[in-house]
């Protein structure tokens, strides 16, 4: 079993070996096709993913036929696919064909991630779905939670942040309640101070994102128009307090208050 990448990559490397095992007097270029821009560009890339292997046997061969002669070239071209292109539509055919056949029991890395992945995101939505799992805090619409994704082209916050993992995770716990802040301890019973450096009763996340002075925050000035945009855009001063204020929803900053705290108690 294989994904789609597997079995491009398969085929490429193939096509390339028995191309280059083939007697090569006076050609000096070689043309390789294909309607994968994915496969077409980790072919030649050695690095490490999941059809490396494909991508090292291809590379040894290409290198020995640019060693020849520094007339030799080779180029990779992307065809779109189903658009009546002949030696295309004859190859997806043969691919189509094959499917038929009986499959091997042997499972590709590849394969067995994108599995993995359909299950963990089916357990997500399946526990998103309960009260229990997401808690009452939560500061997300059903619309966000229900299809969760975490790749950039599938999350859109993830998205916003350009791929910032240590944004997100603070977003996370921002939006889930579950920053390291004084309600979260109480709430949970776990160690550490329950007020704010401020001064103030209880530190919550609505107490540092709007009130606290500790924290740098943008004028808000109160307007329909204001309020309209917020309806739209729930999350754009989130954001906008979570990056001028680096240790907002951390852990480093949790340990520092706690630090201070104890050297408070101790006079």
């Amino acid at each position: 079993k294989s994904s789609v990448f597997d079995a491009e990559m398969l085929a490429l490397c193939m096509g390339i070996s028995l191309t280059l095992s083939q007697e090569m007097d006076g050609v000096k270029e070689l043309h390789v096709y294909v309607d994968n821009k994915g496969a077409g560009r980790a072919i030649l890339d050695p690095s490490v993913h999941s059809a490396q292997m494909c991508s090292i046997l291809a590379c040894a061969r290409v290198r020995e036929f640019l060693r020849r002669s520094n007339t030799h070239h080779v180029h990779i071209h992307w065809c779109p696919s189903h658009v009546g292109i002949v030696p295309n539509e004859f190859v997806d055919g043969e691919a189509k064909e094959a499917l038929r056949e009986d499959a091997p029991h042997d499972v590709s890395i590849s394969a067995a991630r994108s599995d993995i992945i359909e299950r963990m995101r089916g357990a997500w939505r399946a526990q998103a779905e309960q009260v229990t799992y997401r808690g009452r805090h939560l500061a997300l619409p059903s619309k966000y939670w229900r299809n969760p994704s975490h790749t950039l082209r599938g999350n859109p916050f993830l998205a916003r942040m350009g791929g910032d993992a240590r944004l997100f995770a603070r977003f996370t716990r921002v939006v889930t309640g579950h920053a390291p802040v004084g309600d979260f301890r109480e709430r949970f019973h776990l160690d550490g101070p329950v007020d704010c450096l401020c001064g103030h009763a209880v530190e919550s996340i609505q107490h540092i994102l709007w009130q606290c002075p500790v924290w740098i925050r943008k004028w808000r000035p109160q307007s329909r128009m204001l309020e309209e945009l917020e309806r739209l855009d729930p999350f754009a001063d989130v954001l906008w307090f979570l990056r001028m204020n680096p240790l907002a929803a951390t852990f480093e900053f949790a340990d520092y208050q706690a630090k201070a705290q104890d050297e408070i108690d101790r006079g």
